[in-house]
């Protein structure tokens, strides 16, 4: 499946390079074959590795460099060619410049390796040769050349050293180096193929395997990943767009989990649970129940992190969690900056949900009881012990930021109380399951259900919250999306449905700008319109969402407003869409 686009084409739409990596290393191929440092919807091609980040606030990422070309005179690119293939991994770019000359350019990163593969050959009349060039220059940075490889030290919370190690297969000369932190090679025959290593491991690869070698290997290993695929048969942009979701989570997944995107322009890769949520289910719904495994093995290992966030004094310890809202890889860190994003609580209810929808889908009862069971428990009683307050005779969820177009804390808010009835009644089923705590469960079904019982409603129809007008935010379908919190049948969640289908124009985008709906929220009405009955809307919504997509099927944030692209997860809310939506008997749950 091989998406190309040329120059003139990507006038159109909103051109990002194309996104190369493994799941440590992350980089942007542009139409030059290279990466040359322009921004592009937010991001500016840069190699960075999952995990590796400063030590200051928002914890950015280090860069790990970029690299170019130099051609005589340097000519202006006057057109390309760019083509890129999900089911390989493999970027072609074919630039053409206004002396005449051609340059041909394939990259791709090795899927079980940590090295770049690049070959690269220049058509001209004469003069055929070129420089190519690596800069790696991040901020407190030392680094020193050592031969074919760029040696660096970075300071962060333990110092991050390395090397970077080129290996050319073609005949390159090596100028005078001016500047340590970069390495030139000239390419006077105009052909280079070269490797570049980020570890010992790759180094080893590239001094022992061709780049030929390298390439079968990377392919059969993405035809591995592909076998366990479980998407239906599609066609068309549908086709192309759940291969570029499935894809770009492939190469998002690091060994910790999985952020929105793992770039700078993506909140620095860090993790948010409640995204995390949706991404599993689409994981689990495709098939790739080990890349969602990983996301409920992060937050288990925050387990104790999140109880002592919670409540930990003078060696006193509650039974509940509070999970951070943005995760770095230490755990109990809190990488947001400041704001009202910081009083959500609805992600302890991702956290626990996640565990529990990836213990139904592989019938796991050791996992389960190891894992999966603690995160339910503290999160469902972090929600008993902090969020639950009286209101009269009632039980309501108390003041909280809900969805962030809400605004500030908000009282009795639906989508947050949605989930924490859900995240009780599944710790309950569980323990049941599990013939644990018995009294607990009690507890549990008796508070989601006078949860049930004070959602915020008004004129027989859902409110977001008591005083918000109806329609005004996408968290009325909560109830039945993600959580399933209320039966389609219940008139107030249907006409709470149809007042934000009236109003999504309005509110249809995660933020308070541009007038769609925003692919993330526009799977989430597919996914509501299934659940209702109207499957045939929800398919004509599919192939609408595919058609809204960049030069190369990738999905944004927000397209109208050239917001994150390659944004994981709304690529995650994709694929359970299409899983629950294309086949004609769809299925009661991803992955089960």
């Amino acid at each position: 499946m091989k998406l190309t686009y040329s120059q003139s084409e990507t006038a159109a739409k909103s051109y990002v390079p194309v996104a190369l990596g493994n799941g440590d290393l992350s980089f942007q191929i542009d139409g030059g074959g290279a990466m040359e440092q322009q921004e592009y919807c937010g991001m500016t091609p840069d190699v960075v590795r999952a995990g590796l980040r400063y030590d200051h606030p928002q914890f950015p990422l280090i860069s790990f460099g970029a690299f170019r070309q130099e051609l005589p005179g340097d000519p202006a690119i006057t057109g390309f060619l760019q083509g890129f293939d999900p089911e390989t991994g493999l970027c072609h770019c074919r630039t053409d410049y206004a002396d005449g000359s051609r340059l041909d350019t394939t990259v791709f990163c090795h899927l079980q390796r940590n090295l770049i593969v690049i070959r690269k050959k220049r058509s001209a009349a004469e003069h055929p040769g070129f420089r190519f060039l690596y800069r790696i220059a991040p901020s407190r940075l030392r680094v020193r050349s050592a031969g074919m490889a760029l040696e660096y030290e970075v300071e962060s919370f333990q110092p991050v050293r390395g090397e970077i190690s080129f290996h050319p297969e073609s005949a390159v000369e090596v100028p005078a180096r001016a500047d340590v932190r970069e390495i030139a090679l000239d390419c006077p025959s105009g052909e280079l193929t070269l490797k570049i290593a980020f570890d010992d491991e790759a180094r080893g690869a590239a001094e022992n395997q061709s780049a030929e070698e390298l390439e079968q290997s990377s392919r059969r290993a993405w035809a591995e990943f592909y076998r366990e695929s479980r998407l239906p048969r599609l066609s068309g942009r549908l086709a192309e767009a759940a291969r570029m979701a499935e894809y770009h989570l492939r190469i998002s997944s690091t060994r910790f989990s999985m952020p929105v995107g793992l770039y700078h322009g993506h909140w620095e890769g860090r993790y948010f649970a409640f995204d995390e949520y949706f991404m599993l289910r689409g994981l689990l719904a495709s098939g790739h129940f080990a890349l969602a495994k990983k996301i409920v093995d992060f937050r288990f290992a925050a387990l104790p992190a999140a109880c002592a966030r919670y409540f930990l004094y003078f060696g006193n310890q509650g039974k509940a969690a509070r999970f951070v809202w943005e995760s770095i890889e230490e755990a109990g860190v809190e990488g947001s900056p400041p704001g009202h994003w910081l009083d959500h609580i609805f992600h302890m209810a991702h956290v626990a949900l996640g565990a529990f929808d990836y213990c139904r889908a592989t019938q796991d009862d050791e996992y389960l009881r190891r894992c999966g069971y603690p995160l339910l428990s503290a999160c469902a009683n972090f929600y008993l012990e902090q969020a639950v307050t009286p209101d009269g005779e009632r039980l309501v969820i108390g003041k909280c930021a809900d969805l962030e177009r809400l605004g500030q804390a908000r009282f009795n808010p639906f989508m947050t109380s949605c989930g924490a009835i859900a995240t009780m009644e599944r710790a309950a089923e569980t323990a049941e399951r599990l013939g644990v705590d018995p009294e607990q469960r009690i507890q549990w079904r008796r508070t989601a259900a006078a949860l049930r019982e004070s959602l915020p409603r008004a004129n027989g129809r859902y409110l977001p919250c008591p005083d918000a007008e109806p329609g005004s935010s996408i968290a009325l379908l909560s109830g039945l999306y993600p959580y399933g919190t209320l039966s389609a049948e219940d008139p107030a969640q249907r006409q709470a449905a149809e007042d934000y289908f009236a109003r999504e124009q309005e509110f249809g985008n995660m933020y308070p700008e541009g007038k769609s709906l925003c692919s993330w929220y526009a799977n989430w009405k597919a996914l509501t319109l299934e659940r209702l009955g109207r499957r045939a809307e929800a398919r004509e919504l599919l192939e609408q969402i595919a058609a809204e997509t960049g030069c190369f099927r990738e999905t944004f944030e927000i397209l109208e407003t050239g917001k994150h692209p390659y944004f994981t997860t709304a690529e995650g809310i994709f694929l359970e869409a299409i899983c629950r939506i294309v086949p004609e008997a769809g299925h009661p749950e991803p992955g089960f």
